[in-house]
């Protein structure tokens, strides 16, 4: 279910709530508050895959009830939820990780930091798709953590602080034989290295991005 142009609002988020939903697509929630997010899951327990773009409001409170739902997220994608801190990510992780099959998080200023990378890798083993971008908190140190996520097949990484190139060889080196597709940006120091990593250990790859 996809809104574009800011048109969801509380009101009309009503259209697209249904008990038998499995699957949400929210394009701007800017206008959604956290009671209106909570009213996602009391709505659509059996949602698997949910994604939601400037979601703002998707604080605290929200991924409280999340935790403690018995809802099953498969698939997460979410855009500027910059008022949730690393307490509850991990939280989340601990309780929800096992199930996570993909997971998208965009612009999170001044949380998602390493621990919460670590936490990923212990708390998501069976996660396939992960995506970190314009991140500001995640250091070489984290991204090393990475590189446990035996099963990943989709790989985005785009981290704002600066990293060198020794732990994205070291990613490249122990999952790049499953990876499917593979996206770095803004690595200060990306060198021929990583490039040769990537030729002798990615050989399923269908897609590849490197820039700056």
């Amino acid at each position: 279910i996809l809104s574009k142009n800011r048109r969801i609002d509380p009101k009309t988020l009503n259209l697209f709530l249904n008990p038998s939903a499995k699957e949400l697509d929210l394009y701007d929630c800017a206008k959604l508050k956290a009671d209106d997010f909570i009213k996602i899951f009391q709505c659509c327990p059996k949602i698997e895959r949910l994604s939601v773009r400037c979601a703002i409001q998707f604080k605290g409170s929200v991924m409280k009830y999340l935790v403690e739902s018995s809802v099953r997220l498969t698939t997460l994608s979410i855009h500027g939820a910059n008022l949730l801190d690393d307490s509850m990510w991990l939280e989340f992780f601990k309780a929800k990780g096992q199930y996570l099959r993909e997971l998208k998080v965009y612009y999170t200023d001044v949380s998602f930091g390493d621990g919460i990378v670590a936490a990923i890798a212990e708390h998501c083993p069976d996660l396939t798709r992960l995506k970190i971008e314009h991140n500001q908190q995640v250091t070489d140190a984290g991204l090393l953590h990475i590189a446990k996520l035996k099963k990943l097949e989709h790989l985005g990484l785009d981290i704002y602080k600066p990293t060198t190139t020794a732990p994205y060889v070291e990613i490249i080196k122990s999952v790049g034989s499953t990876l499917r597709t593979l996206s770095l940006a803004n690595i200060d120091e990306l060198s021929d290295e990583v490039l040769a990593a990537i030729h002798d250990t990615c050989t399923h790859l269908t897609k590849l991005r490197l820039f700056k």
